[in-house]
Formats: structure tokens, sequence, C-alpha cells
């Protein structure tokens, strides 16, 4: 009889209780531990208002979702008649040889460096072969494909005696330029007018002339449009004669 009277106060009890958190919802495990605690209260277990047995459930943490970013959109560039500077850039063209001149011959007497000696090149003075022959003493056949390019130039003695043509001092280094790019060495042509390998022992007499070659190795399988020879000296003075 006595526990039927306590467990109508207990639920007395919760329900009062029920009516005071009506607006404080619990969760479950909450709940179990308010009931608990009203009946030990009730029956003189622990002292009122005191709930040191158990311990304060953490605070439920509120979990945010994670913001998508949003991406920034990629700007696209007005289509107008000018053009795009993304547009690829014409390439600039070779600047063209200058015409020979007065001053050229004088520039290449200078480079060439032959005391008692003026050298000259004269319009359209060189000529393709297929190979090179001297006399009996040897024969030069190019590579397969290609040609010989012989350039003529002048060398006249202005003094008033015979001297001797020498050339090797200057160290010099010759080369073609055709069609603007292809580049060629002059070669070792054992031609006794080379004009890299005067050594002296030709003896020209006062006021005549004495022609020197040069001779490059060149394509035979394309067309010449371009020509021109650069000649440098060991003191690194230059002379570029246009032959075409």
């Amino acid at each position: 009889m006595k526990k039927i009277g306590i467990m109508a106060v207990l639920f007395a009890a919760l329900c009062m209780m029920s009516g005071c958190l009506k607006d404080v919802p619990l969760t479950d495990r909450e709940m179990d531990i308010v009931a608990e605690y009203a009946a030990r209260a009730l029956l003189g277990t622990i002292p009122p208002n005191t709930m040191s047995d158990y311990e304060p459930l953490p605070p439920k943490e509120e979990v945010l979702p994670t913001p998508t970013p949003t991406p920034t959109p990629t700007p696209v560039p007005e289509v107008t008649g000018e053009p795009h500077p993304t547009d690829e850039v014409p390439k600039p063209t070779a600047t063209p040889v200058p015409e020979n001149s007065e001053a050229t011959g004088e520039q290449l007497t200078r480079v060439v460096g032959a005391e008692g000696f003026v050298f000259s090149y004269t319009e359209g003075d060189y000529q393709l072969v297929p190979s090179i022959e001297e006399g009996d003493y040897f024969s030069l056949d190019p590579k397969p494909g290609r040609q010989y390019l012989i350039v003529s130039f002048t060398a006249t003695n202005t003094t008033d005696e015979s001297i001797a043509l020498n050339t090797m001092e200057k160290k010099l280094k010759c080369e073609v330029d055709v069609n603007l790019g292809k580049v060629s060495r002059a070669s070792l042509s054992m031609l006794k007018n080379d004009l890299q390998y005067m050594s002296g022992s030709e003896i020209v007499p006062a006021g005549e002339s004495f022609q020197t070659v040069l001779v490059f190795e060149v394509s035979a399988l394309e067309e010449i449009k371009t020509a021109h020879v650069r000649i440098t000296n060991q003191e690194e003075e230059v002379v570029i004669i246009k032959l075409k």
C-alpha cells in the first residue's frame, strides 16, 4: 500500500515536471535522468535539489554545412575586328643586303689588306659549275646534290714595281649566304689563285691585274635568288659583297 502511494506521488511529480518542461525539449537520456532523480528524491535516498551523482551531458555541437565555393566565371574576350593580343605576330623579313658601291671596293681592299694592291668585284662575276678541274693536276667534285659557286675578284698592282701578292697574313674567313639563310664556308680549292691562300708566290707586274677566286659548295637543288659573300679578317673587319 505504501509503494502504491509513493508511485502516485512520483507520477504526479513527473506530470508537474513535464508541464514545466514542455517548452524545453529533452532527449530520452535526459528524461531518464530527471525521472530517476525525482524518484530518489521522493524516496529520500538523495538530498533534494542535488544531482551530484550524474555527470552533465556535453552540449550537442551544431554541425554547420560546409559552404560550397562559387566558381568565378572566366571572362570571355569581346570579339571585334581588331587582332587579338594572342594572335601570332608575323616574323620580320630579313634585311636586304645593300647594293655594291665604290665604298664596297675600298672596304674590300682594306679587309684583304694585301700591301700595294687594290681589290674590286665586278657585278655578276661568278659562275656555277658541277666540278673543278685544274689541268692534269687535280679535280674537285662536290657532294651529291651540290655544286660549286666560283666568285672572282680582281687584284690590281698600284705600285711602280712588280710585287708579290700575299693575302694569307690577314687570315681571311670567307662565307657565302644563299637565299638569306643558307651559309657555307669557302672550300679549300687548291687553286693557285685562291684568294684565301695567296702566299706571295705570285708576282704581279706594276700596273697589272691578277684574277683571284673564292670557291663555295652550294645546293644544286634550288634556284639561287639572292647571294652575298662576307669576308672577315683577323682584326674583325668585315666587307659584304652582293652577288645577286
